[in-house]
């Protein structure tokens, strides 16, 4: 197991580059506050580790850029209030961790997304109508919207086969 907020995974000073692929590594530890220095970062897949701890919120400032964020099947927990403002982001795979609370509403400022996994997570309440307004069948890019079935949500994906009727 690799700590990921050990060296040589520290980022001491502004890095340019787009792509960041440490998937299925056995990483291990909190998501670095630092990575937020990486600015022109479009892609990052950090999917299949042992991550724990929460999204650090400075990434929502700092990773303005990124188009492909792709945290799926790690140990992260608490919110994501804020993710909103990564006004780039296309792809955003959440799934199988620990996420809690509400999806965050702000998710429907993202006009350019295209997919959201959110499933396998222990989020609660209603989709809000914004993010729903981001769906390709009313103009938006938005093609699969994927919540746990015990989540209200008027235009999420069916899960597991079947219809949701909220």
């Amino acid at each position: 197991r690799k700590n990921w907020a050990s060296s040589p995974y520290l980022l001491p000073r502004p890095i340019s580059f787009r792509a960041l692929a440490v998937d299925d590594n056995f990483l291990s530890g909190a998501l670095p506050r630092s990575l937020a220095r990486l600015s022109a970062l479009t892609t990052l897949d950090a999917q299949m580790n042992l991550l724990t701890g929460t999204v650090p919120t400075v990434w929502f400032d700092g990773l303005g850029a990124l188009e492909v964020l792709d945290l799926d099947s790690n140990f992260l927990r608490g919110g994501i209030e804020g993710i909103g403002r990564l006004g780039e982001l296309r792809r955003l795979h959440m799934f199988g961790n620990g996420f809690e609370g509400t999806v965050p509403a702000d998710i429907g400022d993202l006009t350019a997304l295209e997919y959201a996994y959110l499933d396998f997570n222990n989020f609660t309440g209603t989709v809000a109508p914004a993010i729903c307004s981001l769906k390709d069948d009313t103009g938006g890019s938005l093609v699969k919207l994927a919540v746990d079935c015990h989540v209200g949500c008027a235009c999420c994906s069916p899960c597991f086969g079947l219809a949701l009727e909220h």
